[in-house]
C-alpha cells in the first residue's frame, strides 16, 4: 500500500486520482460524486500494491497516456513462512527483493567483515600486550620492578569485580542506613503525634473536670442558699409563733389586771 501511494508509476499514473496526506488518518480510497461529496470509503492499510491497482481499476480509473505501464510485479517467498501455507508468497515490486544468490553473497560479505574486524581487534590487543610485557621486562632487568605475570588481565578483572562488589556493598549499606534513619524518623514522628494526642486528651479532661467542679460548686452554693433560706423561714416562723403566744398571754393575763388597776385608780 505504501509503495502504491508514494512511488512513481503507481497511484500518480491514474487520471482523476488525487493523493492527499492527512495526519493520524488511515490510508483510504474516498470516492466522490460530481458535487464533491464522499460516497464510499475503502481502507487500503492491509492491501498489497497489486490489490490497490486492481481496486482502482475496478472503480473506473484509467491510466494516463504519459504514465506508461504499471511497474512489473513479481511474487517472492515470504520470509519465515512455512512451505505450503497461504503466507508463503507475497506480492512485491522488483526493488523490494534481491535474488537468493545476491542475498547469500551479502550475508557472506557481512560475516567476513565481522570476522576481519574481530581479527584486527585481536591483533591490536596482542600488540598492546606484547608492548606492555616488553616494557615490564625492561623495567625488571633494571631492578625497578619484576615482570608482570601472564594472568594480569585476570587479576585486573578480579580487582574490578572486587571493587564493584565493594561499591555494591557500600551502596547497600548506605541504603540500609537510610532506611533505618527513615524508620527512626517515622517512629519519632509517631511518638510526637501520640504525645500531642495525649496532651490534647489531658487538656480536654482538665476542661471537663473544671467544668464539672464549677457545676458542683454552683450546686453547693444553691444548696447552701436553700438551707439558709429554710433556716431563716423556720426562725421567722418560730418568732411569729412566739409573738403570737406572747400576745395571747398578755391579752389573757395582763390586760385584765391593767384594766382593773386603772379602774381602781392606781394609775393616772
Amino acid at each position: 500500500m505504501k509503495r502504491f501511494v508514494k512511488e512513481k508509476g503507481h497511484a500518480d499514473g491514474y487520471e482523476g486520482l488525487t493523493i492527499e496526506y492527512e495526519a493520524r488518518q488511515p490510508p483510504r480510497l474516498i470516492m466522490l460524486n460530481d458535487a464533491g461529496e464522499a460516497t464510499e470509503y475503502i481502507h487500503l492499510k492491509f492491501m498489497t500494491t497489486e490489490e490497490c491497482h486492481e481496486l482502482v481499476q475496478s472503480r473506473g480509473f484509467k491510466r494516463r497516456a504519459d504514465a506508461g505501464p504499471i511497474p512489473e510485479m513479481k511474487r517472492i517467498p515470504e520470509s519465515g513462512a512455512k512451505a505450503g501455507s497461504k503466507k508463503e508468497w507475497r506480492t512485491a515490486d522488483p526493488g523490494d527483493f534481491k535474488p537468493a544468490a545476491e542475498v547469500a553473497a551479502d550475508a557472506a560479505a557481512k560475516r567476513a567483515a565481522a570476522e576481519a574486524k574481530r581479527a584486527a581487534r585481536r591483533e591490536r590487543l596482542d600488540a598492546k600486550r606484547e608492548r606492555r610485557d616488553a616494557s615490564a621486562s625492561a623495567a625488571g632487568a633494571d631492578g625497578a620492578r619484576p615482570p608482570p605475570a601472564r594472568g594480569l588481565a585476570e587479576d585486573d578483572s578480579k580487582a574490578k569485580r572486587e571493587r564493584a562488589e565493594a561499591k555494591w556493598e557500600r551502596a547497600a549499606a548506605e541504603r540500609a542506613a537510610a532506611a533505618a534513619e527513615d524508620d527512626r524518623k517515622a517512629k519519632r514522628e509517631r511518638a510526637a503525634a501520640a504525645a500531642a494526642d495525649t496532651t490534647i486528651l489531658q487538656d480536654e479532661a482538665l476542661h471537663y473536670a473544671s467544668r464539672e467542679a464549677s457545676d458542683m460548686s454552683a450546686l453547693l452554693t444553691q444548696a447552701r442558699r436553700a438551707y439558709e433560706d429554710c433556716i431563716l423561714r423556720k426562725v421567722r416562723r418560730d418568732v411569729a409563733t412566739d409573738s403570737e403566744r406572747a400576745s395571747r398571754h398578755f391579752f389573757k393575763e395582763c390586760a385584765p389586771v391593767g384594766v382593773k388597776a386603772v379602774a381602781a385608780g392606781h394609775y393616772p
